[in-house]
């Protein structure tokens, strides 16, 4: 197991920083970073091996935290999942496709900030840190100021069932249900 740190982001509004986890390696959790202001980020989104994190309106720097797993001797494969918007005042829910089943990261990131999506009781206070229900799927409720184009967006990794055990145990953890 390896973490990797992105860099700093710019301290700008809506400014990202990634990090992509290192060939002959998986991506299995993706966290944020914040600076000492006191603001909350805009959130996380993941892609297949990057993890990225974004600044909120107070401008503070962020960094992008990633888990990344080697395969060395486990059968596994990754699939990062995307939800399509979830609107303002509006419950999102992302699953696992039944190829690989079992959620072992959920994010969320919002344009308008996530500690507006705090009101549901599974995200983390400004990190956009998800909790997942059950091991294969997670959800929020987008409770944003920008109600007429504000939309919350939910991603998160799943890996294919024939591993869950050896991820498990590699990544210290738990997956079903993750924490």
């Amino acid at each position: 197991m390896r973490t990797v740190v992105s860099p700093w982001s710019a301290q700008e509004d809506d400014a990202r920083t990634d990090v992509t986890c290192p060939q002959g390696t998986y991506l299995v959790d993706c966290s944020l970073v914040k600076g000492s202001i006191g603001d909350e980020s805009d959130g996380l989104q993941l892609t297949a091996g990057t993890c990225a994190g974004y600044t909120g309106f107070k401008r503070q720097g962020v960094k992008a935290v990633a888990v990344c797993l080697q395969q060395q001797g486990l059968q596994f494969t990754t699939r990062a999942v995307i939800s399509p918007r979830i609107p303002a005042k509006k419950s999102g829910v992302i699953t696992c496709p039944d190829s690989h089943p079992h959620m072992i990261n959920c994010v969320v990131w919002s344009g308008w900030g996530t500690s507006n999506i705090v009101h549901y009781p599974n995200v983390d206070q400004g990190t956009g840190t998800v909790r997942i229900d059950g091991g294969s799927s997670c959800q929020v409720y987008c409770e944003i100021y920008n109600q007429a184009t504000g939309y919350c967006l939910l991603s998160a990794i799943c890996i294919d069932s024939s591993s869950e055990t050896d991820v498990e145990r590699r990544h210290g953890r738990r997956l079903d249900p993750v924490q």
